[in-house]
């Protein structure tokens, strides 16, 4: 019996939702908390995504267009300290 590729889903973990998004893995579940993403399935301890809901997600954000049509970006990172010169000794 052969399975049509459109007749059941995929269940992705984290790594390859983030991948597939172009995030980092905290981005991701950010994204659930804050209701901007699709919520993850529940295997046994496996938090998993259903790969039909991300591109329905994707295809939504694209039809939707405007500058809010992404997903948010990542935090940016914090800014670098500077560090103070040494001072010479015996001044």
């Amino acid at each position: 019996m052969r399975h049509d590729e459109n007749s059941y889903d995929r269940f992705l973990p984290v790594g390859e939702v983030a991948k597939l998004m172009s995030c980092a893995v905290p981005t991701v579940y950010r994204w659930v908390a804050a209701g901007e993403f699709p919520k993850q399935l529940k295997f046994g301890g496996s938090a998993r995504w259903s790969l039909k809901e991300i591109k329905s997600f994707i295809e939504k954000k694209k039809i939707d267009g405007g500058p809010d049509s992404d997903p948010p970006a990542d935090d940016p990172p914090p800014p670098r300290r500077l560090r103070r010169p040494k001072k010479k000794k015996g001044r």
